[in-house]
Order: structure tokens, then sequence, then C-alpha cells
């Protein structure tokens, strides 16, 4: 042993307040200064303990697992003003942990301390010490300590410390210790090691020397300095803030701390003592499963084979030997991995999923499982679509399962707290995790923490953006060249050492130098803590022998505990995380099923076959059109085109675009495409395997065909097939070379040659990799085509649900009130009499009934008034207000606030009673007498209307006959529904002629964001829509760009709007505006934009051929944009432009052309339309002085034109989008002055 001492006071970047190191990191400098242990001490929880000692294992060195703890001042039950909104003075313990029972001590500690003794810090109290005190080894703590703050508090009068010290040495005995540690500038430390050292002699307890390390190296001072405002929100020139008085919190060595504490040897040799004495050992815990109780003293795979068959029989009705010899399969792998516990208990969650009409599904592998057929978890059949149950479970690879289930979201909380009631509180809980300082959210803490009086924030700001725009520019891709292969490990550090732009960036300006290397201080650190959001444990035991507890974070509605322990911690304790997830889809679907129920009297179980049938032609025709919005899945662009080009027409058609629309595999996608409509032939990689392909037309789309390849080609085990699987997806070459041999001697074993085996698995290798798993898919094809048949059979209803879900989300509300509209469905404003609290179907709207918006869907209006509102409205028995004055009464006595009923007024509720203006003007008054009214019958008091029944002598006002719209003009109007509902519903007459105009926009312009135009790169497009959002930003140059989004007719697309651009169409840019944009085609992540050429206000023609305009004005070179579309005709020199002539200057100008077009007219007298305009946008995008020729060839003739309106600067991006128009051989450009 080469230095002779050991930390046992240390915090971890798992000090959330002020803690910095990473524990491999302690460890290693640890090891490296030959030191034999370390302690970890964290403030208040246990976060890290098992990654720490997994580290020091790993290390070499001893690890001991402790916890700093906060002491109540007296019980931990009590809130005290002296512990109050600051945190207060909370005194330190520090606790370790001596052998096992202490580790289960501490971890009772770490839990009711946040469980019971929270009160702005985790406390423990003196009862909680007392009782769990065996095998924990205490020291008396840091200058905050309980010790140190007697003596300090008490002015050198040592009786309170002497009894606080007395205390402890009688709960804890020989394991009480008193800590001694020295820091230059900390006021009182001198004091309290005084103390200390007299109570030592005079009580006879040992003393212990401490760092009390919140870093590893000196150098990370600065950095922890840094962290700790951001965790703060200080500013670095704040001398008040949480600081560190030096930097002499790191890990020392024995020579350090020697040189420290000279006088001290006995206090530094009792560090290796107290090392010496902690025994603690722990290991991987096999997976300890919640026991399901079973009747009659069945053993659990015995019950889980009864209720198996007794689900078979009310699945099948007749057991057939098929279903039978695989039903037994399962029992019999699940009885040999012994795992019948977990398929029993997953069983009992989903029969109260079952009996509480819970929707929900299953995702993954698991839904290959017959058995989970029988149980109901899964609700399809898995043998009809070849998932055979080793994908999920198999003997060869006995890990446990894995079944990820899905719940309505709006509902998995009662599976949560069915669980809770079902196991007891103490054994169910949440799963923790942690958010780590991200690159780019790095730079903007550390610029924020710079900030401060005497520096320019400016600059500060300047330099953190322009750091913030060059790491977003730097991606960093794999050196594979493999199109799915992932991208490297990104950091600030290599993007430093790697990016020319940040290396530049940071050389010229010494603000963002100082900002990236605090920020590469911080990044990757601890930040927070969260809740898992779906992960669940359940277990036997109380969990607290496994992990500690702690109370559930903010936003986390479920009331359960928390592990203190994340997902990998928690494995290594043998608890088994599940995985309750919610999805929003099922809900939109239970909703729509209770609409359905509530609106026409049909109750729909949603998974007969009989009542929702697979074949439904109406779902297919929706798919095949593109009308992809709300179904599940298929929304987006990209995948809209695909499945429009697909048409599919079984759920296995679904499955497979699910699985392949996803980088790698999409390359397969068109080929699929093709074979199926019998555009191209399908071919095999081996005959033999035709069968495993037929389904998806040849292509490999599923690991499971890699599985059942390995079977048939090569005669593998499904158990061998998904252990070779999962190499392939690894790629170790070692491995694989294993693999390929043993594939190819089974290939020749079955008949086949060597080249043949070697051959296939070269075919197959890619596939094992990004292939997708089949159970998954289908289970959420079923979701795909379920969304998709509601929205066909059940529009209204469907609306109102995904409305209903789509609550707080302006732009998805928005969109599904354009499609709602496109289907001929009206969606109308709240009113007072007819609203519930959420969106409803309106039945008093038309032939099949509208959509009514809810009163909770306007801002400004709490739900406690909504559920008032419709409570009394629609429970008193009077029903319908009968004006506003029946209104005013009947809800005097809860009397909404003015601001409510002002937000009620502006959104229209009220239009059927009066108008608008007229109530704002009234509002006070109002809201005043029915305050009165409400105060005045509390005390029996007659109501102050006098039992006025009508409007028309309500408190002295006569209110005005009621208006279409409130009688609010058309911009007022969609301000206020901009205000109250973050959207405008309201179209305007002009509104509607350009949106019908689309509909019918010929001219090569792009409407649809599904056009395969769009998936183009570079190609040059025309693109009309709707302006929906637009956000301004910066260029690392400081010059302003945009981006947009713009809506088409069926999906919205992504524009970018570049400085010289954006300057020449300023006025275009902005919300809710109709516009028509030139540019290119740019994809990224499977999305596709525009990158945008030029922007032109859209003006609907009269024939439906779009007009646009430049700005609202002219173009630039003096032509108005409207004139665009208009054709070329004549001959003999003379050309006419929308009825203007326009004469060939051929032979009369003496200066040469710079540009020469050539048009091939074809007996015509008049090129395509949609060319000319091609032609004058792209000529109008490069003003300049030189001249355009055009030369038409008609019927062998050849007619030359200029064009006196154009003049420009010729370029090769000039030359290039002409080309692309006309072709090269009809385009001809100055060589001189091209460039």
């Amino acid at each position: 042993m080469t230095d002779q001492f050991v930390h046992l006071h240390n915090h971890s970047e798992y000090s959330l307040l002020d803690g910095y190191g990473h524990v491999e990191d302690m460890v290693k400098r640890a090891a490296e200064l030959g030191q034999p242990a370390m302690a970890l001490t964290d403030h208040g929880n246990v976060y890290a303990a098992i990654d720490f000692y997994k580290a020091a294992k790993s290390a070499g060195i001893k690890p001991i697992i402790g916890m700093e703890g906060y002491v109540a001042f007296g019980s931990r039950h009590e809130r005290t003003a002296a512990e109050g909104a600051s945190g207060g003075p909370q005194p330190h313990i520090t606790l370790l942990a001596e052998d096992l029972t202490g580790y289960r001590n501490l971890l009772q500690l770490a839990t009711k301390a946040h469980l019971e003794g929270f009160y702005y810090r985790p406390r423990v109290d003196r009862d909680l010490l007392a009782e769990h005190s065996e095998g924990l080894i205490v020291l008396s703590g840091c200058l905050s300590g309980e010790l140190a703050r007697d003596v300090l508090r008490m002015n050198g009068d040592l009786t309170a410390a002497r009894g606080t010290a007395g205390w402890y040495r009688e709960v804890f005995g020989d394991r009480y210790y008193l800590e001694l540690m020295h820091h230059e500038n900390v006021p009182g430390q001198d004091v309290v090691n005084r103390a200390v050292n007299e109570l030592s002699a005079e009580m006879g307890i040992d003393l212990v020397v401490t760092n009390d390390c919140h870093y590893v190296y000196p150098e990370d001072a600065p950095h922890q300095d840094t962290l700790t405002c951001i965790v703060t929100s200080s500013k670095l020139a704040d001398a008040k803030r949480l600081r560190m008085e030096d930097d002499s919190y790191y890990v020392k060595s024995a020579a350090e701390m020697t040189q420290v504490f000279p006088e001290h040897p006995e206090a530094l040799s009792n560090t290796l003592a107290i090392a010496e004495r902690c025994t603690l050992e722990l290991s991987q815990r096999r997976t300890k499963l919640p026991q399901y109780p079973t009747p009659n003293g069945m053993s659990s795979a015995q019950y889980l084979r009864q209720i198996c068959y007794e689900g078979a029989m009310d699945r099948f009705g007749e057991i057939s030997d098929e279903v039978r010899e695989r039903l037994e399969k399962e029992l019999h792998i699940i009885e040999v991995t012994d795992f019948a516990d977990y398929f029993l208990v997953v069983w009992d969650i989903f029969r109260f999923v079952k009996q509480k009409g819970i929707l929900s599904t299953v995702r993954g592998s698991a839904a290959s499982s017959l058995v989970l057929y029988c149980l109901q978890v899964i609700d399809f059949d898995p043998l009809p679509y070849g998932l055979f149950f080793e994908r999920f479970l198999n003997v060869e690879r006995p890990e446990m399962p894995d079944i990820d289930m899905e719940f309505a979201d709006d509902r998995r909380g009662e599976v949560i707290q069915y669980c809770l009631e079902r196991y007891g509180p103490d054994r169910v809980a949440q799963i923790t995790t942690f958010g780590t300082m991200k690159a780019r959210a790095a730079i903007r803490d550390a610029a924020r923490v710079m900030e401060d009086g005497a520096t320019d924030n400016s600059q500060i700001n300047e330099a953190c953006n322009r750091l913030v725009r060059a790491v977003a520019n730097y991606s960093p891709m794999s050196n594979d060249d493999e199109e799915d292969a992932p991208p490297r490990e990104f950091n600030l550090r290599t993007a430093k050492e790697q990016s020319v732009e940040l290396q530049h960036l940071i050389r010229q300006n010494q603000v963002a130098a100082e900002i990236l290397d605090k920020a590469m201080g911080v990044e990757g650190r601890v930040r927070n803590v969260s809740t898992h959001a779906a992960g669940v444990v359940i277990s036997d035991d109380p969990l607290v022998k496994y992990t500690a507890l702690q109370r559930p974070q903010k936003g986390n509605d479920t009331g359960l505990a928390a592990t203190q322990y994340s997902m990998y911690p928690i494995e290594f304790a043998g608890l088994l995380k599940w995985d309750f997830l919610g999805l929003t889809n099922l809900a939109v679907l239970d909703r729509c099923l209770k609409i359905i129920a509530e609106h026409r009297g049909e109750v729909i179980d949603l998974y007969d076959e009989k009542q929702v049938p697979l074949d439904d032609e109406a779902t297919f025709k929706l798919m095949a059109d593109g009308d992809t919005f709300g179904s599940f899945q298929l929304e987006g662009a990209g995948m809209t085109r695909y499945i429009k080009d697909l048409k599919p027409t079984s759920i296995d058609d679904i499955a497979a675009m699910i699985a392949l629309y996803r980088p790698g595999p999409m390359q397969h996608i068109d080929r699929l495409i093709a074979c199926k409509h019998g555009r191209q032939p399908i071919e095999y990689p081996h005959p033999s395997i035709a069968h495993l392909l037929d389904t998806t037309y040849g292509v490999i789309v599923y690991q499971d065909q890699v599985m059942l390849t390995a079977q048939d080609f090569a005669g593998y085990t499904l158990g061998e097939a998904d252990i070779l699987r999962k190499a392939m997806g690894k790629k170790v070459p070692a491995i694989m070379r294993e693999e390929e041999r043993k594939f190819v001697e089974g290939a020749v074993k079955k008949g086949h040659t060597e080249q043949e085996g070697r051959d296939l698995f070269t075919y197959i290798l890619p596939f094992a990799g990004y292939g997708f798993n089949k159970a998954h898919a289908v289970s959420y094809a079923y979701i795909t085509y379920w969304t998709t048949y509601f929205k066909a059979n059940y529009p209204l209803e469907y609306f109102v649900a995904m409305l209903d879900s789509f609550a707080g989300a302006p732009e998805r509300v928005q969109r599904c009130i354009s499609e709602a509209k496109k289907r001929g469905i009206e969606v109308l404003p709240p009113d007072i009499n007819v609203s519930k609290t959420s969106f409803t179907v309106d039945e008093g709207v038309g032939e099949r009934g509208g959509i009514r918006y809810g009163l909770a869907s306007i801002r400004g209006v709490g739900p406690a008034t909504v559920e008032e509102i419709v409570e009394i409205r629609d429970g008193d028995g009077k029903g319908r207000f009968a004006d506003v004055a029946d209104f005013c009464n009947r809800l005097a006595e809860v009397a909404p606030p003015e601001s409510s009923l002002r937000s009620l007024i502006k959104a229209g509720a009220f239009d059927s009673m009066a108008q608008r203006e007229q109530l704002l003007e009234h509002a006070g008054n109002l809201a005043t007498h029915m305050r009165k009214t409400g105060a005045a019958r509390s005390s029996g008091q007659h109501s102050m209307f006098g039992g006025a029944d009508s409007s028309e002598s309500f408190i002295g006002i006569e209110f005005d006959p009621p208006q279409e719209n409130g009688g609010v003009g058309i911009k007022t109007l969609r301000e206020w529904e901009k205000e109250l509902f973050g959207l405008v519903i309201t179209e305007s007459q002009e509104e509607a002629a350009k949106r019908t105009a689309l509909e019918h926009e010929g001219n090569g312009a792009i409407v649809y964001a599904s056009n395969e135009k769009l998936n183009e790169e570079g190609r040059r497009v025309r693109v009309i829509g709707k302006l929906v959002s637009i956000d301004r930003r910066t260029t690392r140059n400081g010059d302003p760009f945009l981006t947009a989004k713009m809506a088409l007719l069926d999906d919205e697309i992504e524009l970018t709007v570049w400085s010289n651009v954006l300057e020449r169409t300023l006025g275009i840019w902005h919300e809710d505006v109709y516009a028509e944009v030139r540019g290119s085609v740019r994809t990224f992540n499977n999305s596709s934009g525009v990158a945008v050429s030029n922007a032109f206000a859209y003006i609907p023609s009269q024939n439906g051929d779009s007009r646009p305009e430049v700005n609202g004005s002219m173009n630039g070179n003096g032509l108005h944009a409207a004139t665009y579309h208009g054709a070329i005709e004549g001959t003999n020199g003379e050309a006419q432009q929308n009825g203007e002539t326009m004469t060939s200057t051929r032979g009369t100008s003496s200066d040469e052309p710079a540009v020469m077009l050539s048009f091939e007219c074809d007996g015509e007298a008049t090129p395509s339309r949609e060319t000319i305009h091609e032609v004058l946008l792209a000529l109008g995008e490069h003003k300049g002085d030189g001249k355009v020729l055009a030369k038409l060839s008609i019927d062998g003739k050849t007619v030359s034109m200029d064009f006196p309106f154009f003049s420009v600067e010729p370029s090769q991006q000039l030359r290039s989008e002409l080309v692309s128009i006309l072709g090269e051989s009809n385009v001809a450009m100055s060589v001189d002055t091209a460039n």
C-alpha cells in the first residue's frame, strides 16, 4: 500500500447542489494514488451507490457506500420556520455502511428522509438514526455538521456539543468518529477543529481526517463552480452565491493530507482503520419476480397451464393440433426458464385492464406469444402472421422477458394504481432517471452564468448564439460506409478538435472561447432528476431492501414513490423493470368508441373482427389516397407518399411499411411497392426460402425472416437463430467469422453448396442489423388500421376524439379542424348552452351533426368555472340558460370571476343571447351583481335580480338582439380567436377562396406535401400553401434568415429562407399568409423541406391558376408577377403576353445577349405554360444587366425575340436552373460573363 490514506467524505455529480466528479474518475484517481479504498457520501441520496461500487471494484479498490445526510432540528415530521424557504441550515451527518446490515439501514434512512422527513431537504432525525443504527459508521460531519453547529452557535461553550457527541457515542458506540477537515478561508473552521480535538480528548472519541472532496483534480475547481452556478441559477459575478472558498476540495494524496494535518497521525491512520471495518460485498442478484398467489397449492407453471387452456377455449372454441402443439412448446420454455410468475402477473394486470375497458396493446416481440393471446394480453392471433415465440423467449438465451405494455395514455394511471393496491405501496415504484448537460445546453448555461453588469451581455449572447450554431453545423458521422452506421460519439471536445468553423470562431472571439471552455467543463454532468416515462418496478419484498426510494418528481400525478437507483442499478439489485407506456392513439380510439355509443347508440368491440372487419375497403382507400392525418404511424409527408404508392390491402402490407420506413431499410421500399403491383418481378435470394418472403414480395423486412432463413436453410434451432440475429446486429468480426462457418456447415448438411451458404449469409447479414421485429410491426399495424378505419367510417366521432387529444397543441387542433372541414364537417365555436367541457358532437348542426368547441378550450376560463357551468346547466333541472339574466341568476352562488366571464364572451359563448361588445362593456357589472346576489342568498336575502327572467330588464341593461359572430368584425373576431384558442377558427372569404383555389391549382404547382417531387433532393419546385409559423434567426455572421412551416392541403413542410432571399421577399413572411414559393428540395432525417429562392403572395386567378405577386407589388424587374402565366403567341418576331404585344428586337440591337434560350414548340405556337412560368421565375431571381434572347422553333421556322422586362446576371446557378427546365441543348450563356 503506497498511499496511507482513504478519503471517507466525497461527493460526486449526484450531489446535485455542488458535486462535480464522475464516479469513474474518482475511483480511478484513488487507484492512481495507491489508496486502498474510497467512500461515496452524496448529499441526501444514494443515487450513484451501485455505479460507484462497480467502478471501484473494476479499479481494484474497496468501495465504501455512504451518504451525507441532513438532520432535522427536532422531529422529521415537524416543519419549523428555522428550516424555511432558503432550505435552512439543516445540519449534516456523514454515514458509512460497514456491512450488508449497514447498507440496508442506509437505504432505510435515505428512503425515510425523502418520504417522511422531506422539507426543502430530505431529513432524518435522531429517532430514525437510533432505529437504523446497526452496521453504520458515523462521522460528525463538516462545518455544517450537527456537532459543528453546536460549537459555533454557543460561542465556545461546548455543553451542547458535548451532549450531541454523547448521544451519537451512546447510539453508535465505537462506530462514531469526530471529523477533522481543513480548507482555507472557511470562517469558523479553526474554532470547530479546536473544539473537536478537545471533545476527543475529554470523551475518548477517536478522530478521523476527511477532505470533503467535491471534485477530483484541482483544475476541476472552476468547472465545479460553473456547474454550481448553473444548478442554483446564480451568476459567477455574484459574491454571495454558493461557492467553495478555495480549490482544495479535490482528491488529495496521503502526503498532501499529512501536510495539512501533521499533528494528527492517528486521525489520518483511522481512515485506514475505518476502511478495514467496512466489509460490504454486493453482487448482481438474480431477478426476483413477484410471486403470484395460486389456488389449491398449484405451482405457478401448473396454474399458468390451466388458465392458458381455458383461454384457448375462449379464443378458438375448439383447440386444434396446431394450437395445442404451439401452446405446449411455449409453456415448456416458460417452465424451463422459470418465468411462469412473470406471465401470471402480466395476466393479472391485463385482466384488470379488460374489466375496466382500458384499451391496450403489447409492443415488441411479446406480441408473438400464443400464451399471451390465450391470456387476453394481446388481441391478435400470432399464428396467421408466422410469429414465433423464440424471438421473445428461448432456452438458448434465457434472458428476462420484456413485455412492453401500452395503455390509453389518459388511463395509464389507473393501471399503476391497481398495481399499487394489488401489491402494496412499499412494493411498487416508478424508476428514476437523470438528465445530463447536453452540448448546446451546456453552452447556453455557461453563457448565462457569465452575464454580469460589467461585461456587455450582448457580446456574451452573440458569442453564445454563434457557438450553438457552429456546434449544430458539426455533425460527425461514422467512418463506416454502411447507410445505417450510427453517428460517432459527439461532445464539445471532439467538435472543438474537428470543426474548422468552431476553431475559427474561438480564435477570433475571446468571449466565445471562454464560454466554450466552461461548457466543456460541465458537459455530460448530471443536472436534474426525473422519472422514467414508462418504467415501474414491482417486488415481492419491500423495495427498500434493494433500493432507496424518494418522493415523485413534480408533474408526476401517479403518487407513486420513485426508486433512487436508475434502470441499470435496478437490474443489478435484482428488480425487474416493467414498462407501462401511455399511447395517445389508444386514448383517441377509446374516446371515439364512447362517442359512437353516445351519439349513434352503437357499442363496438374494437377487437371483434366482425364489428371492425380487417378488409374494409373505405379504410384501405384512405391509405391509397394518402389521406393519413390521424392515422397512427402514417402521418408525415414521406410515409404518406409511400403508403399512397403501396396501396395496402392487408395488415401484412401495413406492417411491412412500418418496418421499412426507417434509415437503412428505406432503400427497399420502392422495390417492395413495385413487386406488389407487378411492375417488377419478385426475386428471392434463394428459391428454398421463397415461402418465408412471400408476404413481403421477396424483400427481407423482418429479423424474424433472418431467423427463419437460418432455421430452414442452415438447420439452426430458432433459439440458435436468435443468437445469430443478435450477433449479426453487433457485427463483432471474430463472432461473425464463427457464425458464418456454422451457417455454411449447416447449409451444406441441408443439401446446399458451400458457395450458396456463403452467398446467402452475406445477403442476410445487413438485414439482421436493421431488420424490424415483426411482432412489433404487426401490433402497431393493427392500431394503424383501427385509427384509419374509424376515420373512414365514423369521421365525425373520430375527429371529435382527435380534437380532444390535441387540447393544448394549437397547431394540431388547427390542422384537425382543417381536415374536418375538408370532409364537410362543421366546427363551431363554444356555446354556453351547448358546449360541454371538451369537444363534443353537436347534433343540431346539419344532417349528420358538427363539432362543438368545449368550454375548457377557452384560455382564461378555469376548470372549476367550466365544471360549474356545465353542472348547473345540465343538472339543476332547468336546462338551457334562457338569456344572460338567467345565466347570472343560476350561477350567482358560484360567481365566475370577471376575467373568466370576459373570456367566455370574447370566445363567442354568449353569441346566441347578445352581442359581444355590449356584453364586454357590462362584464364588470355582471360579475359584481353575481357576487352580490350569491352573497345575499348565502345570508338568506332575496335575489338582487328580483326574479327577473328576461335580459330586457336585467339590472337596467337592455341587450340588443344577437347577431352573427356576436356582431364582431372579421378582423377582431380572428384576433380574439387567436388570443383565446391559440389559433384562428374563422376563415375569411379571401382565405376560403385561396384554399379552394389550391384544391384546383394547376400549372405545375405543388399543393400536397405527399407530392413525390418533394422527395427528390435538389429538385427545383414551386409550392403553394399557407404560412403557419415563422421562426426568425440569424446566421453565424449575424445575417437574418428564417425557417417557416407551410401548410399544404395534406400536411406541413418546412421552408428555409436565407438572407439574400429574405431581403427581397420580406413582406411575405407572416403567419396566416398564403404564399407561393420557389426553391430546391432539401431532405434531412427522412423529412423534406424547401430552400426558398423566391416567394410571392398567392393570388388565385379566375380560372384557378395562381397569380403570384412579389411582396404584393412588382418582381423587381418591372414585370408584374401576375403576367407570369400568360402565353407567348404570334410569329414574325412578335409575341403576346397577357394581351400585350412584345416585338422582337432581332437585328436592331448591337448588344450581344447574355442568355439565349431555345423553345421547341412541336408545331404549336405556344410553349407549355408551366415551362414559361418556370423560366420567367428563374430569370426573375437573377437580376443584372445582361439581355435574354428567346428562339422559338415553330414548324421548322425559328422566331427570335428578346425579353425586354428581364435583365439578368449570368451565373452557373442560373445556367443550372435553366438547364433543369429546358435541357442542356436549349440554353446558351455568354462565357465571358458567366461565373
